[in-house]
């Protein structure tokens, strides 16, 4: 949920949805989310970079920032967590 992959669906209409996988350094995987093109309206888009640009600017300082990314960004995808990595 950045620029480049508004840009993408943009740039490619076939585009149906774009999927992230995350990975530790050692290979094992500990998320993944996949947004498809129709789940945010250019509102929702603009709402989207400007949480982003909350959480790059300030997370560090103020880790909420980070968590209203997250909990935004599982709001709109399909998402998975690896449970080794999940608190419950």
């Amino acid at each position: 949920m950045t620029p480049a992959t508004r840009a993408a669906f943009t740039e490619h209409p076939g585009l149906a949805a774009v999927r992230v996988v995350t990975h530790l350094s050692g290979g094992e995987e500990v998320a993944r989310a996949t947004l498809r093109r129709d789940a945010l309206t250019d509102i929702l888009w603009r709402r989207t970079l400007n949480i982003l640009g909350h959480a790059l600017q300030e997370g560090r300082e103020n880790p909420r920032q980070l968590e209203k990314l997250t909990e935004w960004g599982e709001r709109y995808t399909e998402h998975r967590y690896n449970p080794d990595y999940v608190q419950h």
